[in-house]
């Protein structure tokens, strides 16, 4: 997004502390946050944080019409949507951080 994530994270922490159950919701986009490392960066800060529940998003093509009808260059044109077999992996670190991960929201 281009700015700082710490608005974010002291949002992440507020609802921890706040005891209602939660989920954190990971788009996961092939080329950008999709490697075995960044599950590994995910996990170290969910487990940090206290998030019990992940739910990884798989990308797809839904927004590309948006795109166009914009004008604009989608960048993820070449890209196929991720299936949930594709994720497994990714899950999988995931799970050896934090209790509950699951592919889909």
């Amino acid at each position: 997004t281009g700015q700082s994530r710490q608005i974010i994270l002291e949002h992440l922490k507020m609802a921890v502390e706040s005891g209602i159950p939660m989920a954190v919701r990971i788009p996961v986009i092939p080329d950008y946050n999709d490697s075995v490392e960044d599950g590994h960066g995910f996990g170290t800060l969910l487990k940090e944080y206290g998030v019990q529940e992940a739910h990884l998003l798989p990308f797809h093509q839904f927004g590309a019409a948006k795109y166009r009808q914009l004008g604009r260059t989608y960048e993820y044109e070449r890209y196929e949507a991720v299936t949930e077999e594709e994720l497994e992996p990714f899950a999988e670190v995931l799970r050896s951080y934090i209790p509950s991960v699951r592919i889909g929201g």
